[in-house]
């Protein structure tokens, strides 16, 4: 800066110039980025922090470290010539500097160009590295989505298996419970054919027992009726023996 320039800070907290002021003021009219390095500046200037400056002029406080970093090795020079070199904004810097030889404001301005062209090219670097950042941001949101996705995709194969674990331990049981039913039915099935078998043996007996009386009893029957014709024979012998002996008396008592 030359001596003139100094002389137009206000005083050691100040961060622009009058002239810087002016021309900041126009150019937070223009459109971004440039308007709000401009506005970042000029709230520092008015003993605003860095947070403030960020938060107002819609920067990060990282941008407004850097630029204001730029500033004050630059000055107004941070802002391209594009820029400077609008109506509104270059009214503004050379109402201040109109006492200035022609030579020496050719000079100025392009000293400016130059610094301008240089600024570019650290600009492109910043939004490159606001842009990496942003896609560094991006990457983390994706692997943290992709962490859920993948923690809830657990969790509904957890619940997967924890639901067919249970499906089977039921058809488990269930089928446990058919065994023990159809071993009962079978138990039960044997019971009563040992009770049918008793029965028919039972029955075979009695049968048996029954055929036995009979043939006694009809044994019993040829015995008696044997005896009746042996009595019978007996008597019809013991008849015709007296009826014998009567005639051979009948006989004798005829001859005599």
């Amino acid at each position: 800066m030359t001596d003139q320039e100094n002389s137009q800070v206000a005083s050691r907290n100040t961060l622009l110039t009058t002239q810087e002021q002016a021309v900041c003021k126009q150019i937070a009219t223009c459109k971004a980025p440039h308007n709000q390095r401009a506005m970042a500046l000029l709230v520092l200037n008015e003993g605003g922090t860095q947070e403030q400056a960020a938060e107002h002029a819609g920067l990060t406080v990282g941008q407004v470290k850097y630029w204001i970093t730029r500033f004050r090795k630059q000055r107004i020079a941070i802002f391209p010539e594009s820029i400077l070199t609008e109506p509104h904004v270059e009214k503004a810097l050379v109402i201040k500097v109109k006492k200035k030889p022609k030579a020496e404001l050719k000079t100025m301005t392009t000293k400016t160009n130059e610094e301008s062209k240089m600024v570019k090219k650290i600009d492109k670097k910043s939004m490159k590295a606001e842009a990496n950042k942003a896609a560094k941001k991006a990457e983390k949101r994706k692997k943290a989505k992709k962490a859920e996705e993948g923690k809830k995709a657990k969790k509904a194969e957890d619940k997967k298996k924890t639901k067919k674990a249970e499906e089977r331990l039921k058809a488990k049981k269930v089928e446990e419970r058919k065994k023990a039913k159809k071993a009962e039915e079978k138990k039960k099935a044997k019971k009563a054919k040992k009770a049918e078998e008793r029965k028919k043996a039972k029955k075979a007996e009695e049968k048996k027992r029954a055929k036995k009386a009979e043939a006694k009893r009809k044994a019993k029957k040829v015995e008696e009726r044997k005896k009746a014709k042996k009595a019978e024979e007996k008597k019809k012998a013991k008849k015709a023996k007296a009826k014998k002996k009567a005639k051979s008396k009948s006989k004798n008592a005829k001859k005599s």
